[in-house]
Order: structure tokens, then sequence, then C-alpha cells
């Protein structure tokens, strides 16, 4: 009796999946903030089939797990299905190019049909209502040249009556189709694949990834990352703090001075100052890798980094380990995925969008070595031994980010992060005469660039600015001090 019980429940098992294969269908589309809110372009990669697509401006991804079967419903009916409400209402925006009777149904996993009824679809703009009980269930649209069928997430309220209703047509003569069939970029997809986007607006690029589970709209928000030769980088948010996904590939420092380029083993051994070069000395190294810079470079004050960003300290890669799962995880999930760059060991996945490269690195006698093996990037913090500072190193066969320390004059790749807002605490007022007073302020944060002016603003209305009166403050370390006279008395200040 048991083996009958086990056998009736697999062959239950087998038809229900069997069932529910071509159901899975969600669509993706895509908004802009920041810099734009124009999206160009995003290119999709799917990280865990290592497959990619190109999704233009006005269209929108169609993930599915049966990318052969995009039936004729799809190809000659355009349709758009927004979420109304967290109550299982939907509204289906349908745009046929012929008059036709189309049945549609509600389905529930197990493949009993919940509700059915046949509309006879207008040539133009077809504007259906949908109320689903709570629960997953399935849409299904059929007619004489095809079926589609996509699954959809109910309310909150069990005891909901299922319905769906024909609320306005628009005839094809008073409306533009709201899309055609190239508005639509199929992916095949299986639930827990994890997707890379990468976001294009003008010369903005921003990393995404995500492992989507249903209809959604994906945000990138844009920034702005070039180099003084016009270079510009991809980046990618990782817990609070925006990163470079790339690795800074610049000939010149901030002010437009050209960082000296080492071009043999020689040159790089004897060299005591800020220098670059490309790995092996080779002149035509793929600008993936980015260059190779010594330390000295790092801590120039000319500055690296483009306008806006800076070179990591040691502290801001512990932020990226904490904000990744450790340092013993993160390195996994750092790597850019499968064996391109990384070789065919590489047990990288990209999971945080950093996609890192293995450049490899250049010794303080010159020598060029593991690229393909390993990736290491300089901080901006300096060593406890004296001509030493910290790098940060990762291998293709290892999930643990390494810290350590190595001479100045060796040569590693750098990473970029993004300035941030300064902290400033504002001092209690002391020494209040009728016409003046003492005030000052603690820069705990400086945001990674140097504070060059501190001081007090004031006016007779609420939040005063630099635009009202103001007075510089003496700068001693983080703290700053100010006196304010000429006070007229008897009267509020802020």
């Amino acid at each position: 009796m048991n083996k009958m019980l086990r056998f009736l429940l697999f062959a239950f098992l087998i038809s229900w999946v069997n069932a529910q294969s071509g159901n899975l269908r969600y669509m993706i589309n895509f908004t802009g903030t920041g810099n734009s809110t124009v999206v160009d372009k995003v290119i999709v990669e799917n990280l865990t089939k290592g497959s990619s697509v190109t999704v233009n401006s006005n269209e929108t991804l169609v993930l599915t797990d049966l990318i052969n079967s995009i039936n004729q419903l799809q190809e000659k009916d355009n349709f758009v299905l927004l979420k109304l409400d967290n109550a299982g209402r939907y509204q289906l925006n349908l745009n046929s190019d012929v008059i036709d009777a189309t049945n549609f149904s509600i389905v529930s996993v197990d493949g009993r049909t919940l509700f059915s009824r046949s509309f006879l679809l207008q040539e133009g703009l077809n504007t259906f209502e949908i109320q689903l009980s709570s629960g997953v269930q399935i849409l299904k649209i059929q007619n004489e040249r095809g079926f589609y069928s996509h699954k959809i997430i109910g309310g909150s309220c069990a005891n909901q009556n299922i319905r769906i209703d024909l609320n306005q047509v628009q005839v094809k003569s008073s409306v533009q189709k709201t899309r055609n069939s190239s508005s639509f970029v199929n992916m095949l997809f299986n639930e827990g694949d994890l997707l890379l986007f990468k976001g294009y607006s003008g010369n903005d690029i921003t990393y995404v990834s995500d492992i989507p589970s249903g209809d959604k709209v994906l945000n990138f928000s844009f920034v702005d990352c070039h180099d003084y030769d016009g270079v510009h980088y991809p980046v990618v948010k990782i817990g609070n703090a925006v990163w470079m996904a790339a690795n800074l590939n610049t000939t010149k420092f901030r002010n437009g001075e050209t960082i000296p380029y080492l071009t043999s083993t020689a040159a790089w051994s004897t060299n005591s100052s800020s220098a670059c070069a490309n790995y092996g000395f080779n002149a035509s190294q793929l600008s993936v890798y980015g260059k190779s810079y010594n330390w000295y470079s790092v801590a120039d004050s000319r500055s690296i980094a483009p306008v806006g960003w800076r070179v990591p300290t040691d502290n801001d890669w512990a932020n990226l380990c904490a904000d990744l799962g450790g340092e013993a995880v993160i390195g996994d999930k750092i790597k850019l995925s499968g064996a391109d760059y990384w070789g065919l060991e590489n047990t990288g996945t990209n999971s945080s969008a950093f996609s890192a490269v293995p450049s490899g690195y250049i010794a303080s006698t010159g020598a060029s070595y593991y690229q393909g093996l390993y990736g290491g990037w300089w901080t901006a913090t300096a060593g406890t031994t004296t001509g030493k500072s910290i790098y940060r190193l990762v291998s293709s066969t290892s999930t643990t980010l390494l810290k350590n320390e190595y001479l100045k004059n060796g040569g590693f790749s750098i990473r970029c992060i993004k300035n941030t807002i300064p902290v400033l605490t504002t001092n209690s007022a002391t020494k209040i005469l009728s016409t003046g007073f003492t005030s000052g302020g603690v820069v705990s944060d400086n945001g990674g660039e140097n504070i060059t002016e501190c001081g007090l603003c004031w006016s007779v209305t609420t939040t005063p600015t630099i635009n009202d009166t103001k007075k510089q403050g003496a700068i001693i370390g983080s703290c700053f001090e100010v006196n304010v006279n000429g006070l007229v008395p008897q009267t509020t200040y802020y």
C-alpha cells in the first residue's frame, strides 16, 4: 500500500511539473534616476546560463522558460499587464490587429479552472480589469491565432470573487499601438537564475544584479564616473557605497598632468615616484584589465581618481566585505563568472556585480605575475611596515579576499569609490554676548576629500545658507572655531 501511495505521489508530482512548464513569464521594464531618467539600452547577462541579450529603450524584457514557444498571440497582439494594487487587481491592455473571439481564463497552479469568460476583441486597444483571489494563479488567453499564459500573484483575500471585465475599447483608427512585435526581447530564464543588468544612459553606465521572481520595474541610479582621458567607467552600488565596476585605466592625474608610463622591467625596478604600466609592459593589453599603478601614484596629491571619487581606504574594503558576507566568502561574489578571464577553475558568480578581473600584478623588481589567476587592488592605507602599503587580493580558486602589505613601488590595479557628503557636527554657541557669540564644529568624516574651508553662516530667517552672512573659521585638525560679532541686540538669528 505504501509503495502504491509513493508511486501515485510521484506520478502526481511529474504531472504537476509538466503542467507548469512554460508558465514562467516575467516582464521586466527599466527606469533611471540620478544623472538621468532615460535608459538608452540595457545589456542583460544570465550569469547562470552564460547567455545575454540587449534591450533597447522602447523594449520590454520578457523572461521565459520556453524561449522557442513565443506564441502567435504575443507576436500579433500587443499587451501590457499592470498591477493596480495589492488586493489582486490588474489592468490588461491588449492591442489587437483584428476583430477576434478570445477566451480568458484564470487557472490554479494545480490545473483547476477558477474562472472563464469570452470576449470579442476589437481592432484596437482593449482594456480589461482582472480581479484575483489570494495566491498564485495563471492567466490564460486563447483564440484561433494563438495561446498565451502568464503566472500572476493574487491579493490577500482568499474569499475574493475572481472576475475579468472589459472596461474600454479604443478602435484602431483613434489609437496608436502601445507596443509592436519588436517591443519585446525574450530571454531564456528559470527560477533562481542570477542576472546582471548593465544600464546605459548617455556616457553613464550602472550595473545591477538581481534574481527576478516576478514582473518588476528595475531602476538604474546613474552616476558620472569619468577620468581626465574621457574614459567612462561603469558603477555599482554595494551596501551604502558606490564603486567602480571596472579597473582604473587613466594615464593622467585629475589636474591633467600625465602619470609617467613605464615600458620596461628596468625602468619599473628603479623608479620611486608615481608611475603606471601595462601588465608585462605589453602595449596591446586588453583595456578590461586596466593599468597597474604603484602606490606613489595612489598617494599623489594631484589625485589619480576621477572628480568626485577617491581610492578606497582599507576600511572601505572592510565595509565591502561586511556588505557581502565577510572576507571568507566575498571572493566568489566579486569575481566575473565563467572561464573567459579566470579560467576553468573559476568559482566566481559575480552576484555583487563588482565584476573583478584577474589583472595580476607587477612586482617591485618589475616582473609581472599571475594575470588570469589573481586580481589585486591597492588601498589608500599605508602599511604598518615602513615602505609598504595595504592591498587586497583574490585568486581564481579561492572565495577569500586577502589583505596584505607590499612595497610601494609594486604595481596593482585600482578601483575607486564615490565620495560621500562630509559629516559635520555643529558645536553649541558659547561666549554669548548681546552682539556676538562663539561656535564651530567637528568634521567626523570628510567624505573622501580634503576640507579646504569651514565656517558659519547665519540669518534672521530659518535655514541659512552660504549665500547669507558667513564667516570662515580656522581649521585645526578636524575642528574649527568662529567668533561672530556685530549682531543686532534683541534679534533672533539662525
